[in-house]
Formats: C-alpha cells, structure tokens, sequence
C-alpha cells in the first residue's frame, strides 16, 4: 500500500478498493457531468443576468457538501452547516434583490444607500470578516 500524504508527516494507507475500475468510471462520469454543467451555465447566461446566476452556483458547494456527506461518508462540522446556512441566506438575498426592477437614475440609486438595511448589513460583514479573522489567527497561533 502506498501512502497518501495528506499533510506533511500524516499519512493514511490507500486500500486496494481506491484503485479500482468504478473509481475511474465514476471519474469520467463526473466530469461529463461537470462539463455539462459548465456549458449549460454558459446557455443560461443567455437568458438570465449574471447577478441572478451566481448565487445560483453557489448552490451547488452546497449540493457538493451534502452529496459527499450521504455518498462518501465525510463528517460535516459545526463550521460547514453555518457556513452553508449563510450561503443559502445570500442566495436567497440575491435573489429577492434580482426581482426588483433596476433603477437606472443616479439620483435614485444614492438616495438608496439613506436605507439603514444597508448599514446593518456593512456592520454585520465587518463584524463577520473580524470574527474568520480572529479565528484563523488563534488557530494558526495554537499550532505555533
């Protein structure tokens, strides 16, 4: 059995079962999935406007995430299902926003901005980046 290095100094054994014919048809079959999928999304920026079709992509890590979790038996963590649940909420968000008819008067769209939702939101981005940041260095402090 050949090792596979995950990090550096951990290894996990490959089994036999890895290397075998379904895991390669499975890969091909993949990929023909994935490519359609590419060259649908690029039909479907014919019809629909890119700020209505990138949320909608977003959806798919999060298909990804489910499917590997029934199919492959991979643990889903605290931070994946907040993570995923922020997803579907910025989906949802683009969404209702897309539906609106677009203001084309410049006067218009800076009045907009008097709107407290948009204050709220900048806050709570802010307060989100502070919080990945704080995480990610007392993380990368602990293992130092």
């Amino acid at each position: 059995n050949d090792p596979l290095m995950l990090y550096q100094g951990s290894y996990i054994p490959v089994s036999a079962d890895l290397k075998t014919k379904s895991t390669t048809t499975m890969f091909i079959i993949g990929s023909i999935f994935w490519t359609l999928g590419n060259v649908l999304h690029v039909i479907g920026l014919t019809y629909a406007p890119t700020s209505l079709l990138g949320p909608v992509n977003s959806l798919g890590l999060i298909i990804t995430m489910w499917l590997s979790w029934q199919l492959l038996g991979e643990e889903l963590n605290r931070h994946l299902v907040i993570s995923s649940c922020f997803t579907i909420l910025g989906i949802i968000i683009c969404l209702i926003a897309s539906l609106k008819e677009s203001q084309t008067d410049l006067y218009v769209t800076l009045e907009s901005w008097h709107d407290s939702i948009y204050l709220y939101f900048g806050l709570f981005l802010v307060l989100t980046l502070i919080v990945i940041g704080a995480t990610i260095l007392t993380s990368t402090l602990h293992t130092l």
